[in-house]
């Protein structure tokens, strides 16, 4: 069994003292790097959303794109507009890469609103492969309207 000395316990309640003195500057800090982390977050949010198109349609399917692990959604909007390999009268938007949370999270988000009618934010992404520049539409926010009556 050890025994403190007074000069023990005196170190003691020094180095206590001065982890309580630093403590709420400590806390300070983490918090405000944890709010600011947040604000950024929700500033950059905020500017995809600005510059959305928003139009609705009904989910028919949620694939991943084994390319870029993106989700790819087909929504029946009514469209005249023909594409390849998509039905007639629909439409496919993709999620960010399925490989970070937020992508993730939205492909299971719209997966289980499959057959619902729904209000998509899209945002046309540009990125370069090699020498071309390409176009993309990255869904950015979802709404579900519910089951369509007809």
């Amino acid at each position: 069994m050890s025994t403190q000395t007074p000069a023990d316990v005196a170190q003691g309640d020094q180095i206590a003292a001065a982890v309580a003195a630093a403590l709420p500057a400590a806390l300070d800090a983490y918090f405000a790097t944890s709010m600011t982390g947040f604000v950024v977050a929700q500033a950059k949010a905020a500017e995809q959303i600005s510059k959305c198109k928003v139009f609705s349609g009904i989910v028919r399917d949620v694939k991943k794109e084994q390319s870029s692990t993106r989700g790819v959604i087909t929504l029946h909007t009514g469209t005249d507009r023909a594409t390849d390999g998509v039905p007639a009268g629909c439409e496919q938007v993709r999620t960010e890469r399925t490989d970070n949370p937020e992508g993730l999270a939205m492909a299971r988000k719209v997966k289980s609103l499959i057959g619902h009618r729904v209000l998509v934010w899209v945002e046309v992404e540009e990125f370069t492969t090699g020498n071309v520049t390409k176009k993309m539409r990255v869904v950015r926010h979802t709404e579900d309207r519910g089951v369509p009556n007809n």
